[in-house]
């Protein structure tokens, strides 16, 4: 709590007046940053727009209430920190000197585990975090800053922060406090890391006060650097060990912590940190609470947030409360870390957005499915089973294994034996069940040991089978390695049996049971729950077997211990899943995306958090996080205006294509009795069609299930027509025509436009449905204008800032038609898709498969008017309250009648 808070004052003339005046200033000064004297003037600069008895009753109460907190601030020796904003701070810091010594010590430990090529981004990265601290020698009332990193999942998060902490020693920071996570696996591993990467090589400066197998001990009464050196520790996010730190804290004198700038370093900071009170924000839970109190008994103290699922900490209540101060929100700054080239992500193993037919960028084809009909056979179906249900070894599971095995044997034979193999299975989240799964996959490994020691021949051509099939589908020579036959690898197979063991990870697992790298080459299958989806690194994680579903972005994304690093077997590299949560992986790669842009974007336009809201994509039939985190939030423009959609899904029976060649040639018979027509090469273009037209097909259109997006535009088109917005009334219609030689013309007549030409949209080979990720190109936005390429490589050429894509198309479309003088309007593509589509050119890859449908398949595309929106429809957003706003309402509660 801000400290003046607690002054008692006399009232004067009107206690009412007085009193909110008093508060006004006080409040004006935490959250703004403002001194007394700044806070003073522009509260008196507002009351001049007051009328006459309003100024008689509230100036002189202003001029009593702003000497009271003058005279309070004399009196006080020491003050709690004041708030200090990014938008005025001094970028100090520019990067490590030669006396850097704690950087340059852990550079030199980097370069020694072959981490050379990495350096510079770990570098560039921490300098540009460190220079958004505060300067840890600034005088004064002492700093509080409340920062945000983003990485990726399993990117080397922990490697940034090690960097952050050398690089904050080496220019003063005396004190810093690690949170890690909620397990003691998660501790202890943090811990181990920092030790042995950082400490060990400086220990005469380093005092450590927890140890790897010992939390901070209740036998510490305060907290005090040594001489010219550095204290660090490393706690669970746990409220019996934080109040002991609160303790310890406040049995430090007041002077001492004056002298002591603090680092508070919170990892997975999503997780435990961020306030989910049911039902009132002004009791916090029991972590955020005392975070939030060991931050403010720091006089001079930053703390920086560590996460790769940021949604719940960027709907964080960025507003200052009087009674229990600030919360977490990362006010003065985000920062993304950079991805590095050989990181596996979202995008490389789900593939980018599908927007465009153009775009080549389809993910590796290393997504494997389970099917529904296997998993009765792998997890209990209710929580009264848990204890008695026996899981099965599947079908997939056991390719799965198999592969796992083979995996190991390959990498033995690349030279890789030293180095660590693991499998992940998690099937449940009830912890009994880990255990009976290890005793089935235990009872599996002896039989396969004892069949491949006598050279089985059923298994070892299963295996063989398996192998084959998997190196066809991603090509080693794309990661620059040397394919590995299975004759090569097959001698290494009873090596790997041997040393191959389970594992468990979970809160009832003994130490025996659990994962331990300690001694080189260890080989797991480990099998566990929720330890598994938050934190934990697998290493050397090669095959995943996951069967676990999520509804919320960051338990989805936090599961993802897949994603990672993958030195020397990058091509080799499986995961075993339901296709509900290969799409939502898919999405989330584009949720990804555009929360990175918004904070680049933020950069950019020089603001902080507490002034830009950085917005989150929603995605049908997920959540963001959880409900209780959400209670800050607010939807940002749900407008379609400037933005283009596109069916990619395709539900391809008999009767459903059958029902769109139907309905299809019934609106292009419409549009022929009704519209102007013109030709475009193979584009038939139908302009002024009528918008009941087009709701009566868009409404019998069967979109698939996942194609949400396209069912939710009906209800907003008619929700613009019927607000008066005459740009949806008239409609323009392209039927998508093929211009190469070989197109073939469709099986069925659209309408009496007759055979019409087919394009070829080949399907994803690792998706179950039938999903070709992008239907339309670029050029497609302005195929209702005709032939204007030419016109559009002059506008484009007389524009430097503008480059060839979706929204420059958009915006050129606007300005075409305004041009023409004519009204801005919606346009229809219908794109008639060949029933076979072989793969071609770019898409003859081992990612596509023809779409083999029974029939030509009608795909529909949707361009609306207008230029795109800076925040388009489906985000949500933090509510920022600006100054004005708050000051205004505050003077709007004041009143004669009090």
């Amino acid at each position: 709590m801000y400290l003046i808070a607690n002054f008692t004052i006399s009232m004067f003339g009107s206690e009412f007046a007085m009193q909110r005046m008093y508060e006004t200033l006080k409040s004006r000064m935490a959250k703004n940053n403002q001194s007394l004297e700044d806070a003073y003037l522009s509260l008196r600069k507002e009351l001049q727009q007051a009328s006459n008895a309003e100024k008689e009753l509230f100036e002189p109460a202003l001029e009593i209430a702003q000497e009271k907190i003058a005279q309070a601030l004399s009196e006080i020796t020491i003050l709690k920190p004041a708030v200090v904003g990014t938008r005025n701070h001094i970028e100090w810091y520019s990067g490590p000197s030669e006396d850097s010594h704690n950087w340059h010590s852990y550079c030199n430990y980097l370069r020694q585990k072959g981490w050379e090529e990495t350096i510079k981004s770990i570098d560039q990265a921490s300098t540009k975090i460190v220079s958004r601290l505060a300067c840890p020698t600034v005088e004064g009332n002492g700093y509080r800053l409340q920062g945000l990193v983003l990485g990726y999942v399993q990117s080397g998060k922990t490697a940034s922060m090690m960097a952050t902490i050398a690089k904050a020693a080496d220019e003063g920071y005396r004190i810093f406090i690690i949170l890690a996570g909620m397990t003691d696996s998660l501790r202890i591993q943090t811990q181990n890391r920092i030790e042995s990467d950082l400490t060990c090589h400086r220990s005469q400066n380093w005092e450590w006060i927890t140890r790897v197998d010992q939390d901070f001990s209740s036998g510490r009464n305060q907290l005090r650097a040594p001489e010219g050196g550095n204290l660090i520790m490393v706690v669970k996010k746990n409220g019996s060990i934080l109040r002991r730190i609160l303790k310890a804290i406040k049995g430090t004198s007041e002077i001492v912590r004056q002298n002591q700038p603090v680092l508070i370093i919170d990892d997975e900071c999503d997780q435990a940190s961020v306030n989910s009170a049911k039902n009132n924000e002004d009791s916090p839970t029991r972590i955020n609470a005392l975070i939030r109190d060991i931050l403010n008994n720091f006089p001079r103290c930053c703390y920086l947030g560590y996460t790769a699922t940021p949604f719940a900490n960027l709907l964080i209540n960025p507003d200052f409360d009087e009674e229990i101060g600030r919360d977490l929100y990362p006010h003065e700054f985000i920062i993304s870390l950079p991805r590095p080239d050989n990181y596996f992500g979202v995008e490389k193993l789900f593939g980018a957005d599908p927007e465009s037919a153009d775009d080549e960028n389809e993910g590796q084809n290393m997504i494997r499915n389970i099917p529904d009909d296997e998993t009765v056979y792998l997890r209990p179906p209710n929580r009264a089973q848990k204890d008695s249900f026996i899981p099965t070894i599947t079908q997939t599971l056991e390719e799965a294994l198999l592969y796992f095995l083979m995996v190991t044997a390959a990498r033995h034979f690349r030279g890789q034996k030293e180095q660590h193999s693991s499998m992940l299975i998690h099937t449940s989240v009830y912890r009994s069940q880990h255990f009976l799964m290890q005793q089935e996959v235990d009872r599996w490994l002896q039989i396969v040991r004892s069949k491949i020691t006598n050279n089985n021949t059923a298994l070892v051509d299963k295996m063989e089978r398996i192998w084959d099939f998997e190196i066809n589908q991603v090509s080693s020579e794309n990661f620059r390695l040397t394919p590995v036959a299975f004759s090569e690898l097959q001698p290494y197979l009873p090596n790997v049996l041997k040393q191959v063991t389970t594992a468990v990870e979970n809160s009832d697992a003994e130490e025996t049971d659990r994962l331990d790298y300690g001694i080189p080459g260890q080989n797991y299958i480990v099998i566990g729950g929720n330890v598994l989806a938050r934190g934990l690194t697998i290493e050397g994680l090669s095959v995943s077997y996951f069967l676990r579903t999520s509804t919320q972005y960051d338990t989805l994304m936090q599961m993802g211990r897949w994603f990672g690093y993958r030195r020397g077997y990058e091509d080799l590299p499986r995961i075993w899943m339901t296709e509900e949560m290969a799409t939502a992986f898919r999405n989330l790669a584009t949720v990804e995306v555009a929360i990175r842009d918004d904070i680049e974007e933020m950069w950019q336009q020089g603001l902080t958090p507490a002034e830009f809201a950085v917005r989150i994509p929603r995605i049908p039939q997920l959540q963001i996080t959880s409900r209780n985190r959400m209670r800050n939030a607010e939807e940002c423009s749900i407008s379609y205006r400037g933005e283009h959609l596109q069916t990619f899904r395709f539900d391809i029976d008999q009767e459903t294509l059958d029902h769109h060649w139907l309905i299809s040639s019934e609106l292009i018979n419409y549009a022929l009795d009704s519209a102007d027509i013109f030709t475009n090469g193979k584009n038939r273009i139908f302009k002024g069609v009528s918008h009941k037209a087009i709701l009566d097909f868009l409404r019998s259109y069967r979109f698939h299930k996942q194609q949400r997006d396209l069912h939710n535009s009906i209800p907003f088109i008619q929700d613009e027509i019927e607000a008066g917005q005459e740009d949806m009334k008239s409609w323009n219609i392209v039927v998508l025509g093929n211009t190469r030689k070989e197109a073939e013309d469709s099986q069925k007549k659209l309408g009496n436009l007759g055979h019409v030409t087919t394009i070829v949209r080949s399907r994803l080979k690792s998706v179950p449905i039938v999903d070709i990720k992008a239907l339309l190109s670029k050029a497609d936005i302005t195929a209702d204008l005709g032939d204007i390429q030419s016109e559009f490589k002059d506008w484009l050429s007389s524009r430097p800032q503008e480059v060839d894509c979706w929204a420059s198309r958009k915006r050129f479309r606007a300005m075409y038609l305004a041009k023409q003088g004519l009204r801005s309007c919606p346009s229809l593509i219908i794109c008639p898709i060949e029933a076979l589509s072989r793969p071609y050119g770019h898409r003859q890859s081992q990612n596509r498969i023809p779409l083999d449908a029974p029939m030509d398949v009608i795909g529909l595309g949707i361009v609306f008017p207008g230029l795109p929106l800076s925040q388009p429809k489906r985000y949500v957003r933090v509510r920022l309250t600006s100054d004005l706003d708050e000051v205004n309402e505050e003077l709007e509660d004041f009143s004669l009648e009090g």
